[in-house]
């Protein structure tokens, strides 16, 4: 399967589920790096992942909320985009 074909996908399931957010009180949190972090970028992060790994089973992540291992040959980055500030 064509990654760009399944980027694309991930991102567009990706911004379908952060608008279930839009124009709500989202609580935001201060991650330990002192960056905030919503409920909402976590579960796109999640959606995100679960559709890639749809079409690539061993898919290795490196995302902004749930981190990852840069170690591995090749890895897929998350960062979902979002006006949490």
């Amino acid at each position: 399967m064509d990654e760009l074909k399944v980027a694309m996908e991930a991102a567009k399931a990706g911004a379908t589920h952060a608008l279930k957010y839009f124009d709500t009180d989202v609580k935001v949190e201060v991650k330990q790096d002192q960056t905030v972090v919503s409920k909402a970028g976590r579960e796109v992060e999640e959606t995100i992942k679960s559709s890639i790994l749809s079409k690539f089973k061993n898919a290795n992540f490196l995302g902004e909320e749930g981190g990852g291992d840069v170690t591995q040959k090749e890895f897929w980055i998350i960062d979902p985009r979002s006006e949490e500030r």
